[in-house]
């Protein structure tokens, strides 16, 4: 009910209708029905009609009309109580929705803040996987290269003890080549004084045959002698030598 409606139902009472003008008392009607806007056109026909149909005594027409004009008014009431309720209830459904709005909006923030933390957590957890397995490639390849070191080490170490080897082999065989040299050679100065010595023997038997009966030789015993005694003490010397 608008407020120049409130006005008109304060204005419009008992006390306000003179009980010797019946004239005016319609016409106080008539205005109140043009003022009272939130009044329905049948409500105030039925009570104009009750003024004017059906009751013959004025003072009648005037209790039939203001018990149907306080029938309207509480009618008119009743109405804007309900539309006040209505609009109450509108108006808590509106505070309703918008609280569920800003409830949903702040769980739509929480959700969208929930999902960026978690996606930040992830991220942050491939980060550190990442590193983790930078890591472990970095300190793989790390102990690979120390044991290809270690390895080319050893294989350098084998290598060194084989030449080692094979020089002490080697020096070991050339010692003993010299030393079968030297045997053989010893053997064939061996062989080669017990040669000479037999043909020192047999020149010395052929001296000393000679010495005896050697009469009839072109050269002297004696300068023949000489020659044989000189060639025996050379040969004799080189034998010392190589000895």
């Amino acid at each position: 009910m608008s407020d120049n409606s409130r006005e008109n139902q304060g204005r419009y009472s008992l006390r306000d209708l003179p009980r010797h003008d019946y004239r005016r008392q319609l016409r106080g009607l008539h205005i109140f029905r043009e003022s009272y806007t939130s009044v329905d056109t049948e409500d105030c026909t039925e009570v104009e009609e009750s003024l004017t149909l059906g009751v013959s005594d004025p003072m009648e027409q005037l209790a039939a009309a203001l018990a149907s004009l306080a029938k309207l008014q509480e009618e008119q009431q009743r109405r804007w109580e309900e539309a006040q309720r209505q609009a109450e209830e509108r108006h808590q459904e509106e505070e309703r929705r918008r609280e569920e709005a800003q409830r949903q909006a702040e769980e739509r923030r929480r959700e969208e803040e929930r999902r960026r933390e978690e996606a930040q957590r992830q991220a942050e957890e491939r980060r550190r996987e990442e590193e983790r397995q930078r890591e472990e490639q970095a300190e793989e390849r790390r102990r690979e290269e120390e044991r290809r070191r270690e390895e080319a080490q050893r294989q350098a170490e084998e290598r060194r003890r084989e030449e080692e080897r094979q020089r002490e082999e080697q020096a070991e065989e050339r010692r003993r080549e010299e030393e079968r040299q030297r045997e053989r050679h010893y053997e064939e100065i061996q062989a080669m004084q017990e040669q000479h010595m037999q043909q020192i023997e047999i020149m010395k038997g052929v001296l000393a045959e000679r010495e005896g009966n050697s009469p009839h030789l072109k050269i002297s015993p004696y300068q023949e002698t000489e020659d044989i005694q000189d060639f025996i003490e050379a040969f004799e010397g080189i034998m010392k030598i190589q000895g």
